[in-house]
């Protein structure tokens, strides 16, 4: 029939027209059409020559136990962007199972969000799913002092933040011996490493790079310059405080205050300019005040005292932190981004300061909006301690949100605060919260499911 010798050609010239002459077309060849036409409609494509159609590998760590998996549907199938999905992911990486293959369709958004920490599994499922979707170079690409020349910008970058932290001396080292061969845009990141703890020390390669080709690098290396003590730039800096920071003494109580003049709108970004990167220690010597005086004047002063307090945490000046309480009460923007940039750059005992004082449950009015929330949890990359979600859920503004009419608002802060509450309290929150934010409570139910780890989280 179809495959018999001629039939395409004979096929092709009734199409054009050649063969439709005379009385008509022949009936046993309309009919072997006819059957040809039919048979098509069962006939696929093959598949493209370069399309990989290999299994994908499996990863050997074990995977989120049955009763998880129903409950991570529910939770992240239809919203896969949020602030609980990425919880949800952190959770499972805490507990150190990987999502089942067999969910990574119905949770598709979810794999190629986060598939860079779901498993080698996930990520090779992403990259079929969406080949056009670039893999993370960190997720094959990590710096070491003997790789960084061959290692990628953002793997270069994360080694170096990390070794300016545990050993400044060696990462200004590295940064010196590989800065001339790296384009300048590399060059202008390799200056932001410095720039954390910079001091007098890194005075030789920033004078190095104030004269640099690229204007970029220049403009940069000079603004680090004039954040390092004893250079001209600081000292024109310091000289400039007291024409806009003006101290007074009281005549009775002889209580020292300050007030702002001469700096115009937005006051808090032009003193933020003015002051950072400037030592307290100098700064209170400018306006005659002692470090104490001045941090406690300026914490009633709006705009400055956020840029003191932020000084305070850089400069590791943790008990001063007490003139700041009313900010900490608040527990407003404030203070979820101070611990987002000081976090990362603290030390282990550091960290724990930091976060036990600034994060005092049972001082808050309120509880903070979902915003700050979430930002609160990216800073601590987890949950509370235990004793601080305690004391929040013993906490008169626990009880005053409990007692709130239930609206879209409340219930998405009930969602931001979730991931705050260590597995040790997801019971008695589950209870409370149940009613209110059943999303928020299926969050915990899912923490309960998984594994619990040595260190007792997730």
């Amino acid at each position: 029939m179809t495959n018999e010798p001629g039939f395409e050609d004979l096929k092709r010239r009734y199409f054009v027209g050649l063969a439709k002459t005379g009385d008509g077309a022949d009936p046993q060849t309309l009919s072997q059409f006819a059957l040809a036409a039919m048979h098509s409609r069962f006939q696929r494509e093959p598949p493209p020559a370069t399309r990989d159609s290999g299994r994908i590998a499996l990863d050997v760590q074990p995977l989120l136990p049955d009763a998880a998996r129903p409950l991570l549907l529910r939770l992240c199938a239809t919203k896969a962007a949020d602030h609980l999905a990425s919880a949800a992911v952190q959770a499972l990486t805490q507990a150190g199972v990987l999502l089942h293959p067999f969910d990574f369709h119905a949770l598709e958004e979810l794999v190629l969000r986060f598939s860079d920490r779901l498993g080698n599994t996930a990520r090779a499922w992403a990259g079929k799913v969406r080949p056009l979707k670039a893999e993370p170079e960190t997720a094959v690409d990590v710096a070491t002092e003997e790789t960084f020349a061959a290692a990628s910008r953002v793997a270069k970058l994360t080694f170096l933040k990390q070794l300016r932290i545990v050993d400044p001396t060696q990462a200004r080292d590295l940064v010196t011996q590989h800065f001339a061969g790296e384009p300048a845009a590399i060059r202008s990141d390799f200056l932001d490493v410095l720039s954390i703890g910079v001091g007098e020390s890194d005075l030789e390669i920033l004078t190095a790079a104030a004269s640099d080709k690229a204007q970029s690098v220049r403009a940069k290396a000079a603004a680090l310059l004039a954040r390092v003590p004893g250079t001209e730039a600081y000292a024109a800096r310091l000289a400039k405080l007291p024409d806009y920071i003006k101290m007074k003494t009281a005549l009775l109580t002889r209580r020292k205050s300050l007030t702002i003049a001469g700096l115009g709108d937005p006051v808090a970004t032009k003193l933020s300019e003015l002051c950072d990167g400037l030592r307290l220690e100098d700064i209170a010597r400018v306006l005659g005040l002692g470090v104490a005086e001045f941090v406690a004047a300026s914490s009633e002063v709006a705009g400055l005292g956020d840029v003191v307090l932020k000084a305070v945490i850089a400069e590791r000046r943790f008990a001063l932190i007490e003139s700041f309480q009313a900010t900490l009460e608040d527990a407003g923007w404030l203070v979820g981004n101070i611990l987002h940039e000081a976090l990362p750059l603290a030390t282990p005992s550091d960290r724990e300061m930091l976060i036990r004082t600034c994060i005092v449950p049972q001082k808050w009015t309120k509880v903070p909006q979902a915003f700050v929330l979430e930002r609160f949890h990216t800073a601590l990359e987890g949950p509370l301690s235990a004793a601080q979600a305690e004391a929040l859920m013993h906490s008169a503004a626990w009880t005053e949100m409990l007692g709130k009419d239930v609206t879209p608002a409340l219930t998405a802060q009930f969602e931001a605060l979730a991931p705050l509450i260590p597995r040790s309290l997801s019971i008695p929150f589950i209870a409370a919260t149940g009613a209110i934010a059943p999303r928020a409570a299926l969050f915990h139910q899912f923490v309960l499911a998984l594994p619990e780890t040595s260190a007792g989280r997730p």
